[in-house]
């Protein structure tokens, strides 16, 4: 489910800005699994000055993004943007979920801090977890969370191909597509090794798949 996250995003944001004309923010670009706890909500550290008995405030990367949005700070922020989403994308790990559960009471809204400050989130802030499994999400979160699920079988193989072609790097170089598209009236022309092989794909990879999830049904049934 992860391969059609950014996809269903974007998906959800064209719907919502057609249906209420309303301004979207997905700003947090972060990985998850790459900065620890204290790294999100913040932390103290001794102070690198001579008196190293004092320590100072050390701002999470999530709490930095959050705080813009909760007191909207320009340029980025502002209060003309009457949606704002917290984007948050990876595996849903309870050490670091837990302090969201504030956030996601609707009667409580704030995101308290180790420091003991609390952001006030407001009604327009939403967090929007991407997730491929909630194995480790506790029953508090989840039932503070409105969850939709979204199945690999029904989306299909085209967001998979169009990732994987993604990554293979821009080809420029323009190859003979003559004896690749025999039914093209001209019989040739250029095309890009990718388009190339986004047409071959959609061409014998739905046969392939038809015929394999054929010879398993013949393989239970045996």
């Amino acid at each position: 489910m992860a391969y059609f996250e950014t996809s269903f995003n974007t998906l959800l944001l064209i719907s919502l800005l057609l249906c209420t004309k309303i301004l979207i923010l997905l700003p947090f670009p972060y990985s998850l699994q790459a900065v620890t706890s204290a790294e999100l909500f913040g932390y103290y550290a001794h102070n690198s000055r001579e008196d190293s008995s004092t320590t100072d405030w050390r701002e999470g990367c999530l709490t930095w993004v959050a705080r813009g949005m909760c007191e909207n700070r320009p340029p980025l922020y502002g209060a003309h943007q009457t949606a704002q989403w917290l984007v948050l994308d990876g595996a849903l790990d309870s050490t670091w979920a837990e302090s969201l559960n504030t956030c996601l009471d609707d009667d409580v809204r704030s995101l308290t801090l180790t420091s003991g400050e609390r952001l006030r989130f407001h009604d327009s802030l939403k967090l929007v977890f991407e997730v491929d499994s909630v194995a480790h999400a506790t029953p508090a979160t989840m039932s503070r969370c409105g969850v939709l699920h979204l199945d690999a079988l029904v989306v299909g193989f085209e967001p998979l191909v169009a990732k994987w072609l993604k990554h293979q790097g821009e080809e420029q170089e323009e190859v003979d597509a003559g004896d690749h598209d025999e039914d093209d009236e001209g019989g040739g022309g250029g095309a890009t090794m990718k388009s190339i092989l986004k047409d071959l794909f959609a061409h014998h990879l739905p046969t392939a798949l038809l015929a394999l999830d054929t010879a398993q049904a013949s393989f239970l049934v045996n």
